[in-house]
């Protein structure tokens, strides 16, 4: 480039600042593994509150080290991985891709598990959830996932179908697959 008559050459990017940004990338890229993980299989809202915040303090980094790479050393290629991967999470997390992956791994537990619903309070693993509490309730059978921030969530299995909320403080349903239906309530 010129400027003035001056040829001005482009600054070569420092090694440092390439393995600081590699080092970001990888680190989004985990922390955002994690996100979907906790989105895949309705974990504790405390492990979903850690990877945000540990994404929060990547993206410090990444904006801190983004910004002198791009100004000092015109470096877009590398400054760009981390907010890409952040937004192919938002993605696949906001189309409920991650979600309906994991059911689909753990249907078939469930559905055995719905056969004989066994009530219990007993945190257990059935396919890819961690399940809290079997019960039976509505001509059918729920089970809790510890994802609730406010309230209890999980799946529930009714097949005469959902029944209308009676009170305030019911379950609400909304179908999910066939005879399935995903809950939330108090």
């Amino acid at each position: 480039m010129s400027s003035g008559g001056v040829v001005r050459s482009r600054r070569p990017v420092p090694t440092w600042w390439t393995v600081v940004m590699s080092c970001v990338a990888v680190s989004t890229a985990l922390c955002c593994c994690a996100l979907l993980w906790q989105n895949t299989i309705d974990g504790p809202i405390e492990r979903l509150l850690i990877a945000v915040v540990a994404l929060g303090a990547v993206g410090v980094l990444w904006f801190a080290f983004g910004v002198v790479g791009v100004v000092a050393f015109r470096a877009g290629w590398l400054t760009a991985a981390a907010p890409l991967i952040v937004v192919l999470t938002a993605v696949l997390g906001g189309t409920g891709a991650a979600q309906r992956f994991g059911w689909s791994l753990s249907k078939p537990q469930f559905e055995r598990a719905a056969q004989t619903c066994e009530p219990s309070t007993v945190d257990q693993r059935i396919g890819l959830f961690t399940v809290t509490e079997v019960h039976q309730e509505d001509g059918g059978c729920l089970f809790r996932t510890p994802g609730g921030f406010i309230g209890s969530v999980g799946y529930a299995y009714l097949p005469a179908g959902a029944p209308e909320p009676t009170g305030e403080y019911d379950e609400t349903y909304r179908p999910y697959d066939g005879v399935w239906y995903r809950f939330s309530g108090w």
